[in-house]
């Protein structure tokens, strides 16, 4: 098993057995790498990929709260084999690519010009915070900014559930 997913999977047990609570700071990630025994890195790796999840939410000057649970549904809640193997990461990339291939279509097709301009806000932002963060969101942002203009929900909604993988 890969540090980061031995990482994940230590914070999601903490919050699924109710030690760490609902809207409670979680340790810092020091103490984090001490407890696992991984590097802060790989800590705030896996704490990037819990906040795109919306399991945590990080709060800058705060620290890393847990999120409160929401109804959504996770590609790995659909298909948990799929979790931590590598050509399983693969396969969702290039279900992505198609995905988010048809949406561009379909987007410039609706709302080019309101597009691009998004487009364009977006990428400032993540040029903008390259070293914080928030990088990792507005990323997220950009793929969902395309899949909502496509003007298909279906759609939208399987490229929200690909984009947090």
């Amino acid at each position: 098993m890969r540090k980061k997913d031995l990482a994940i999977n230590y914070i999601k047990e903490k919050i699924s057995s109710g030690e760490w609570k609902t809207l409670e700071q979680i340790p810092s990630e020091p103490i984090l790498a001490k407890e696992i025994g991984v590097s802060r890195m790989t800590i705030r790796e896996a704490i990037e990929q819990l906040s795109i999840l919306r399991v945590l939410s990080k709060k800058r000057g705060s620290g890393t709260f847990v999120r409160e649970a929401t109804p959504t549904v996770s590609f790995n809640d659909l298909y948990p084999e799929i979790e931590l193997k590598s050509e399983g990461y693969k396969e969702i990339l290039e279900v992505r690519v198609a995905l988010e291939t048809l949406a561009l279509e379909k987007a410039l097709k609706s709302s080019k010009n309101e597009l691009i301009n998004n487009l364009f806000e977006i990428l400032e932002n993540m040029k903008n915070s390259v070293e914080s963060d928030n990088f990792f969101e507005y990323d997220m942002n950009f793929h969902i900014e395309i899949a909502k203009h496509s003007n298909n929900n279906l759609l939208k909604g399987l490229i929200e559930l690909t984009a947090a993988v």
